[in-house]
């Protein structure tokens, strides 16, 4: 269905998250999904859009100063 193209430990999520490249176009935001990690290990994974945290750019332009509980 897709491949990572990067991926990384969010310490603010306090989990993995990963940008993909998705080839089916069917599948959208929410959907969850198996992945093969690195380590041969499968997981699943929840999909969302970019940006995952503050769709409105509110904390970059200083008006939202503190973080979101749940993104």
């Amino acid at each position: 269905m897709g491949r990572v193209c990067s991926s990384g430990w969010s310490p603010y999520q306090q989990c993995g998250v990963a940008i993909i490249c998705i080839d089916n176009t069917e599948i959208g935001p929410v959907a969850v999904v198996d992945v093969v990690c690195a380590d041969g290990e499968v997981r699943r994974c929840q999909l969302w859009t970019l940006p995952m945290c503050d769709a409105e750019g509110l904390i970059p332009r200083g008006k939202l100063v503190e973080m979101p509980e749940v993104c």
